[in-house]
């Protein structure tokens, strides 16, 4: 925008010189209704740039979020894991002591 501004400050300085005061004043009209919008579009854009660093701010939150419940999911994983094998450690170990008493029992008699 003010790359349009100094575009048309230089139309009407070409004007001026050229002794043309109605097209002059027509570009210096529409640079000072331009100029007028200008703090309005910094304002907003303002807003836009605080609206982005929140919204970056909370998307950092939900990632880092994210990242704590994968964690939390793979230690729930390995400790339902370590269960699953303690069991069937048990499991084999009771059916183990088993056969070894009908071993014994069977030495015995």
């Amino acid at each position: 925008m003010e790359s349009a501004l100094e575009k048309r400050e230089q139309q009407a300085a070409a004007a001026l010189e050229q002794g043309k005061q109605s097209p002059a004043r027509e570009v210096a009209e529409w640079i000072v209704s331009q100029g007028a919008l200008l703090p309005d579009q910094r304002r907003k854009q303002q807003q836009l740039e605080a609206h982005e660093a929140q919204v970056n701010k909370g998307l950092q939150a939900a990632i880092n979020q994210v990242r704590n419940y994968r964690c939390e999911l793979r230690m729930a994983q390995a400790t339902a894991s370590a269960q699953s094998a303690a069991e069937k450690i048990s499991n084999r170990a009771d059916t183990v002591s088993v056969r070894f008493g009908d071993m014994r029992s069977s030495l015995t008699v």
